[in-house]
């Protein structure tokens, strides 16, 4: 079945797609200028070194100057806006941690709860046993001795049924209480690791922004 929805989505992430490469080529032409005006510059120079007059010399030289200024100016832009990348890539890595161990602590708390609701049901489902006997004994209608002994009996190992099953949850419970603290101690401890190896990395890139400044 055709999804119109969906195609018009595609259609639109595909043009956003286009018009970020068409902007990214049209700003690496912008950067590209000043060298190659710089380059134009400097052949003219060879051509025409030895049949210039001084005044056209002079003014060519001020020229060359002020291309050279400009690339100059390029290439520090160039490489501030390179230091600035490498900073905000840092601090996304930092901020995707974060989410990371929101969403791992968020998984953990889900699966606990489908846990507890798990055991909720169980019980509940036994309790809804253990009444319908109660109510079976208690009721008006007359029973011989051995139809009220059997639900007796009945009762008695729902009961202890119930009783083992508690004990059950409540060993499982604790078992993978156990288990998930591990696990998130243990990704805890990766995470520590990583977040050090990050803010190691961005006291580097700080300190050769330093050293280059």
């Amino acid at each position: 079945m055709f999804d119109e929805g969906k195609y018009s989505f595609n259609i639109i992430a595909i043009y956003k797609i286009n018009i970020l490469d068409l902007l990214i080529k049209n700003r690496l032409l912008i950067e590209e200028r000043p060298l190659k005006k710089l380059l134009k510059r400097c052949t003219s120079i060879i051509e025409y070194h030895n049949n210039v007059a001084h005044e056209f010399q002079e003014s060519l030289n001020n020229q060359i100057n002020i291309d050279f200024t400009y690339f100059e100016l390029t290439i520090k832009r160039l490489l501030s806006l390179w230091k600035t990348n490498k900073l905000e890539i840092c601090n996304y890595s930092n901020e995707k941690l974060e989410l990371d161990k929101i969403i791992l602590s968020t998984r953990t708390n889900i699966y606990q709860l489908y846990d507890k609701l798990h055991e909720a049901q169980k019980i509940k489902l036994n309790k809804l046993e253990y009444n319908k006997l109660t109510n079976e004994i208690q009721s008006d209608q007359p029973k011989d001795r051995k139809t009220l002994h059997d639900l007796i009996n009945k009762l008695q190992s729902e009961i202890h049924t119930l009783r083992l099953e508690k004990k059950s949850y409540i060993n499982i419970w604790h078992s993978r209480k156990t288990q998930f603290s591990e696990t998130i101690n243990t990704l805890q401890t990766i995470s520590n690791n990583i977040q050090a190896e990050k803010e190691q990395e961005r006291s580097k890139v700080l300190a050769e922004i330093e050293t280059q400044e």
